[in-house]
Order: structure tokens, then sequence, then C-alpha cells
């Protein structure tokens, strides 16, 4: 039986298009690697929007994945350290606004 190790991926949200978020969150949903911990982060962006589609989506979706929202604005490197404390995985991914082929992690 082939053992696949926990890969971690990231997903930032920071004024990002909500329709650019969700399919990036849907492109790891149907990503065919068994062994996913998927940590969603919102770093307080201006804009509401992004966030409230995240969340609406995961909800209508029944999606299982760690959705964080900072009450202040982290920046990038705060945000990154974040996930890397919340990092379970022995690989790490980020995919912020970009799409992963199916086949992505489990080639790699």
């Amino acid at each position: 039986m082939i053992e696949y190790p926990l890969v971690t991926v990231f997903t930032l949200i920071y004024n990002t298009n909500p329709r650019y978020v969700i399919e990036a969150i849907e492109s790891v949903r149907a990503n065919n690697y068994p062994n996913l911990q998927h940590i969603i982060i919102d770093d307080c962006s201006p804009d509401t929007e992004p966030k409230k589609a995240v969340q609406k989506w995961i909800k209508e979706n029944n999606y299982a994945c760690e959705f964080y929202e900072h009450e202040v604005n982290f920046g990038i490197c705060k945000t990154l350290n974040h996930v890397l404390e919340l990092t379970k995985g022995k690989y790490l991914l980020g995919c912020s606004d970009d799409l992963l082929k199916p086949n992505r992690i489990l080639n790699d």
C-alpha cells in the first residue's frame, strides 16, 4: 500500500478577485492527491467581498479546510509565518489565485 505524506496547501486572500480565489480553491479541492491540508487565510482585506465569497463557498460545498481571518493586516511575511505555524504537512504549496492541475501534487 502506498503511503502519501500530508501536503499542506495554503491560499492567501488580500483584495483578490473573489472569482479567482474560488477557482483556485476549487482546483485544490479537485486535486487527486489523497492527503491534503488546505489552509485559507484572509489577511484583513479592506475589500470584504473575497472573504465573504470564500466563506459562503466553503459552507455551501461543505469543504473541509481551515479558514482564518486576521483582525489586522499582518502583511505577507507575518501571514506566511502564520501559515508555517498552522502547517502539519511534510510539504508546503502556495495557491492564492493560481489554478492547480488535478495531478499537480501527485506528479511532483
